[in-house]
């Protein structure tokens, strides 16, 4: 998800059979990435494709998960240190929603740590965010009085099942699916990781709207979040 992540990686993976695929839409035109570029270098078994993920290849399954463990610890990312859930302004805006508290506790950096917030406001990182999570999380400022307070919760789009509440922590519907609720532990644990200063590529508003149409085209039937407009306007 940095813009300069050949760079980054460059560095960090020398020694390594490692190829880098930028951004394409997820499907066949992925794929088709990989296949052109593993042709352009045969003895690549690493790939790493921008605000996707990875893909290890080897012989066996052994070999693979060696050099997925070795590609794992080259990369790591320490979290940052954030401070803890404010449990009682949580509360307070949960009795006027009707919303629950989520029982991970670390998916609260989102509303606790400025540096979480910033990304989480930027745009869309990675396309599981816009299908699951509905783009970028709808947020709440806190410090108003209880009257406007409770205007600014009316007035916000509630087709995510999550709110970050500014310096507080995260709510979230109880009609949350345990497979959104897993999206944004990883979420969290992809933003917690990024550094402050680092270049971010989010995807653009084209690539989030084709995103959008295939991923309805080829399962019309699939329960994503709604996505949030709005997001398109910051990506």
């Amino acid at each position: 998800m940095r813009s300069d992540a050949p760079l980054q990686l460059t560095i960090r993976l020398f020694g390594l059979n490692w190829c880098w695929v930028p951004y394409v839409g997820a499907g066949f035109p992925l794929a088709r990435e990989i296949h052109l570029r593993s042709r352009r270098n045969p003895r690549s078994n690493i790939f790493v494709l921008g605000n996707h993920g990875l893909v290890i290849c080897g012989n066996d399954s052994s070999s693979v998960e060696s050099l997925l463990f070795e590609v794992e610890q080259r990369l790591a990312l320490l979290p940052r240190l954030v401070p803890q859930a404010n449990l009682s302004a949580l509360e307070e805006v949960r009795r006027i929603l009707g919303w629950c508290l989520p029982g991970e506790k670390p998916v609260h950096t989102l509303g606790t740590d400025g540096n979480s917030r910033r990304l989480a406001d930027g745009g869309v990182l990675y396309p599981c965010q816009a299908l699951f999570l509905g783009g970028a999380l709808p947020m709440l400022s806190r410090g108003a009085p209880p009257s406007r307070l409770q205007r600014r919760i009316a007035s916000l789009d509630h087709s995510s099942p999550f709110l970050i509440v500014e310096r507080s922590g995260v709510l979230m519907r109880e009609k949350a699916s345990p497979t959104e609720l897993a999206m944004l532990q990883g979420y969290v644990e992809v933003v917690r990781r990024i550094d402050t200063a680092a270049p971010i590529r989010y995807l653009t508003n084209i690539e989030i709207k084709s995103l959008l149409r295939t991923a309805r085209d080829r399962d019309p039937t699939t329960d994503h979040a709604t996505f949030d407009s709005s997001a398109l306007n910051r990506a």
